[in-house]
């Protein structure tokens, strides 16, 4: 209590203080705790949808008035404070009591379909021999997931974005990634990621090849177009080194028959690729530059093949959330 409590007894005060609170007999003799009005002040609670709304969060110390105006249903999910495991809770029809049950919080491939390509741009997508399982929360696996409940948003093969080019001299395959305006690519350094900002580019399409000696673990990257071309790049340090635009312009490289513009660099050994920093790593005797260019004319001959994201969904049992994965697959062609 803030301020001095004063309790009068036979006509005279006896002021007490500072307080916390006066334990106050009842009716029945229990004794109860009794604190001043200001020191537990309440406040309305309007709600829409279901959660935790708590007090302390308002700066108060109770609610006198809730309003819920909450679609009705006969289960409502949510994460235990204690065990932090998700669960769903129902109500058993017969004795009325609080039914629950832990229910997964993602689900993993546990075995990629037999079949993942490379695919014809547009050919229906094979999922035989594709498992998947469920985790909870704490990593642990839950069930494995009936074939027949899984969920194929996506059932035709088309061309993404990263493109994988094979061939004898370049195995294993180069990857190689568009430069646009406006996208990221991350590479790694000497330890450190960094990340690629591009604000500019001219006589595109332009891709980033990267090689890594897998002898060494020494990487670079290098840009490489069938025209001349010029990218302009923002790199970031996460470090904190502030960011500082650089322009890189491609020349005409020859190897054998082949011919391209290539020229900047990021140097690296890692790009970011499908959502997710991805490992290059390929031992090429015939160098990065001549590398660059094979891939380059492989790609422009359609003799190359790009790598897709194929999404798998389960409405989870319990309380019908749609739960996501993936898988990739080669499919001929790319943009």
């Amino acid at each position: 209590m803030s301020a001095n409590t004063t309790i009068q007894e036979g006509g005279k005060d006896y002021p007490f203080g500072p307080v916390k609170c006066l334990m106050v007999e009842g009716d029945n003799g229990e004794f109860y705790p009794w604190y001043r009005e200001a020191d537990r002040a309440l406040d309305s609670l309007s709600v829409d949808k279901n959660g935790i709304y708590r007090a302390s969060d308002r700066g108060v110390y109770g609610w006198d008035r809730v309003s819920v105006n909450v679609a009705q249903t006969d289960r409502v999910t949510g994460r235990d404070p204690d065990s932090g495991d998700e669960k769903t809770v129902t109500v058993d029809p017969e004795t009325g009591e609080l039914v629950e049950t832990v229910v997964p919080v993602e689900i993993r491939i546990e075995t990629p379909p037999t079949f993942t390509g490379p695919y014809d741009d547009g050919s229906y997508i094979n999922f035989t021999g594709l498992t998947v399982a469920a985790y909870g929360v704490n990593g642990d696996k839950m069930l494995d997931v009936p074939f027949n409940e899984l969920i194929f948003p996506v059932t035709t093969a088309m061309p993404g974005e990263v493109i994988e080019v094979f061939d004898d001299e370049l195995v294993p395959p180069v990857y190689l990634l568009p430069v646009s305006v406006g996208n990221t690519i991350a590479e790694y350094q000497a330890g450190e990621w960094y990340r690629y900002y591009y604000s500019a580019v001219t006589g595109g399409p332009v891709y980033v090849v990267c090689l890594v000696d897998s002898s060494t673990g020494n990487g670079e990257s290098i840009f490489v177009s069938m025209y001349p071309f010029s990218v302009t790049y923002e790199r970031t340090h996460p470090s904190g080194w502030d960011s500082h635009r650089v322009t890189a312009s491609g020349g005409i490289s020859v190897y054998g028959n082949y011919s391209a513009y290539v020229g900047g660099g990021l140097v690296g050994a890692n790009l970011f690729v499908n959502g997710g920093y991805t490992p290059i790593s390929t031992n090429q005797p015939i160098g990065l530059v001549n590398a660059a260019i094979l891939a380059i004319n492989k790609v422009a001959a359609g003799e190359a093949v790009s790598v897709a994201t194929v999404p798998v969904q389960w409405s989870r049992t319990g309380d019908g959330k749609i739960l996501e994965t993936s898988f990739e697959i080669t499919v001929a062609g790319g943009d």
